[in-house]
Order: structure tokens, then C-alpha cells, then sequence
């Protein structure tokens, strides 16, 4: 059987970071003797297979530069044939288990039963340790809310309300299933650490060298985020967030600018404390008992005191409220961006009309584009 590790989610819990440095370095050196080297790999919704640098040439074509691979729900779809060919192609990246396959896509976490009805490991042959991250709802539903609550057409009470009963009560069932499913023995529940990325490489046996270095951080700041309310068509809907993307990629959003505005009042906190308090109890048996432990002592997961020293700003924001430095500072970063663009567009038309079809990466490897490829 093929060794792999599919990292499940949940959202709003570093998936974005992690998939952007799988992505940029897909092939990894294993610090284990157990394995040679540790590989990154996704499965897009028609069911085929990318990996090292045919994975690497599909970054050109996304806003995130992350791949993930997709739903479940196109997995039951798949033919005969399709899960065949995946089930070869598998196996011959895994060299006799020589190499450690990693997959990951965060809305796997809410769909273990197609996963289970479909048999999909045993379709394609595969032995999987399964990797989970959580975090404390009150901050969840706090970075949940600009993520796409505030482009919902949602007031804040509502969303909460929500969010508490959809998604984060549900999360101690939703890892229930995925047990039953891999057994006790291969779920590893995490908290969300400062570092997912090295947290994350730390377990799965990957040795960090400078090429692990690229970390993307896809929370815009309240600059951005303000400049959106004020300019809906910036952002339309919840889930139409290809701009937050590009801006992350060329403004150079740096600690100058300011986190996510906090918008839960102590009532709202309190709220979801204890409406969460219960399943939050249920999770902390799915983690390890030293971190359990930790946890338990969390104030952030159990008492309103955590954030009491917040300060509340409003989760609307219809009129301008961006202070004259705050936009300067945010035209600046435009402008800067623009430049960056410009340069770019002139390098790939310098490479194009060569005829030298070599695209240099981030970290200064070379691929060919897909036209080129024989």
C-alpha cells in the first residue's frame, strides 16, 4: 500500500500557508530513514495527478501560487479508469515506498463520509495518516468573519450563529467520522501553532533547509479590508476572493500595516464560548495529552477574560473611516506594486520574444511552461 499523509483542515487554520510552501517546494528531503524524500502532490477535480515540476508549472496559472487538491465531492465521480490511473501513478511516485506522498485540501474535514462511502483509500490503494489543525472558535469566527462573513450580506449576530452551529459544534463529529475511517492511532489533531509550516514538516519528518523559507500569509490587513466595505465591488460575494490573492502577491504588506480588526463585543465572545463549550470539551479528546493539557489551560477556549483587552471596532464600515495616513501608506504599497507588475511583464515578454520559454520561480529553480513541455 501507498504511505501518504492528507492533511484535512480545518479553515481559517493556516491551510493557505501550508499549501503555498508544499507547493513552491514540492519535492522535500525526509530527515527519517524510513524514506528518501517526502512529495507533494494534488488531484484537480477532473482527476489528474500533478507533482514535482508539472505541479510547479500550474502555480504560473494561480492567484494563491498554492494548489490544493479538490473536493471529495468530485471524487465520487471519478470512473473506474480514472481511479485505475491514479492508483498506478500513485504508485510509481511512491517507489516502493521510498517516498512519503502528502495531499491536502482543508474542505476534506466535512465530507469523511464520501470518503468513507466511496472507499477511496482502498480504491487507490493507500495507507493515510491524517493531520488536522483547530483553533479557539472566538478568534476562528473573528478571522472567519473577513474572510467571508462581512461579504455575505450577513449581519455579525447572525453569521455567529451560524458559524457556532454549521461549522465549528460540528468539528469533535466531523474527526469521529475521519477516526473510524484511518483508526485512532492514524488522526493527529493539532492546535493551530505560530508556525504551521514548521509544525507541520517537523511531524511529517521533512528536514528544513532555506528552501522552506517562503510563508504566505493570506489575512489582508485592515487597511485593505476597510478599502473593501467601501468599495463592494472589490468584493462581491463571500467566496469570490481572487483579489485578496494578487494583493497579498504584489503589495508588500508588511507589520506596518494592521491586523484584522477585532469586531466581537464581550457579549458576542461569551456567547460563543458557551455555545462552543461542549464540543470544545469533545475536541480535546482528540488531541495528544501533553497538548490537551496545554489547552485546557487556554483561557482563549473557555473564558471571555482572554479578550478583554480587544479593542472593538465596528464589523460594518459604510462610511470612510481610513485616516489620511492610513490610505498614503496604502497608496504607496500600490504604486509599489504596480512597479513590481511592470518589471515582471517585461522580463516575460523579453523571455518570450527570445524564445527562451524558461519562467524563474521564487525561489530561483526553472521550469518550462506547459507549451514547451514534450
Amino acid at each position: 500500500m501507498v504511505e501518504t499523509i492528507i492533511h484535512i483542515g480545518f479553515g481559517k487554520c493556516g491551510s493557505t500557508a501550508l499549501q503555498y510552501s508544499l507547493s513552491n517546494t514540492p519535492i522535500l528531503k525526509a530527515n527519517r530513514k524510513k524514506y528518501k524524500n517526502i512529495k507533494y502532490i494534488t488531484i484537480d477535480k477532473n482527476g489528474q495527478l500533478y507533482s514535482g515540476n508539472n505541479l510547479r508549472e500550474r502555480l504560473l496559472f494561480t492567484a494563491s501560487r498554492s494548489l490544493s487538491t479538490a473536493s471529495l465531492t468530485y471524487f465520487k465521480g471519478f470512473s473506474d479508469e480514472i481511479l485505475n490511473a491514479l492508483r498506478v501513478k500513485l504508485s510509481k511516485l511512491s517507489n516502493n515506498n521510498n517516498s512519503l506522498l502528502v495531499l491536502s485540501c482543508e474542505s476534506w474535514v466535512k465530507r469523511a463520509d464520501i470518503f468513507r462511502e466511496n472507499a477511496i483509500l482502498e480504491k487507490l490503494n493507500m495507507r493515510a495518516q491524517v493531520i488536522c489543525y483547530a483553533r479557539n472558535p472566538v478568534e476562528w469566527i473573528n478571522s472567519a468573519w473577513w474572510q467571508w462573513g462581512a461579504w455575505s450580506n450577513q449581519n455579525l449576530d447572525s453569521y455567529i450563529d451560524r458559524m457556532v452551529d454549521k461549522r465549528v459544534s460540528k468539528w469533535s463529529n466531523e474527526l469521529e467520522e475521519w477516526r473510524n475511517i484511518v483508526g485512532p492511532e492514524n488522526l493527529k489533531v493539532k492546535i493551530l501553532p505560530n508556525d504551521i509550516v514548521e509544525d507541520f514538516y517537523n511531524m511529517i519528518g521533512v528536514e528544513l533547509t532555506s528552501d522552506q523559507d517562503n510563508r504566505a500569509n493570506s489575512s489582508l490587513p485592515k487597511e485593505i479590508l476597510r478599502f473593501y466595505q467601501q468599495h463592494r465591488e472589490l468584493r462581491k460575494s463571500e467566496h469570490e476572493n481572487q483579489l485578496d490573492f494578487i494583493l497579498s502577491r504584489y503589495l508588500k504588506l508588511d507589520s506596518t500595516f494592521s491586523k484584522a480588526p477585532w469586531v466581537l463585543s464581550e457579549e458576542q465572545v461569551d456567547r460563543i464560548l458557551k455555545k462552543t463549550k461542549e464540543s470544545n470539551i469533545k475536541l480535546m479528546e482528540f488531541i495528544d495529552p501533553d497538548s490537551r493539557k496545554m489547552n485546557m489551560g487556554d483561557e482563549r477556549w473557555w473564558s471571555k477574560t482572554a479578550f478583554e483587552k480587544k479593542t472593538i471596532s465596528p464589523a460594518c464600515c459604510k462610511e470612510k473611516c481610513l485616516a489620511y495616513e492610513e490610505l498614503d501608506k496604502l497608496l504607496l504599497a500600490a504604486i509599489k506594486g504596480i512597479e513590481k507588475l511592470y518589471i515582471e511583464n517585461m522580463q516575460l515578454k523579453k523571455i518570450i520574444k527570445k524564445g527562451n520559454r524558461k519562467v524563474p520561480f521564487p525561489n530561483k529553480k526553472q521550469v518550462c511552461l506547459p507549451s514547451q513541455e514534450k
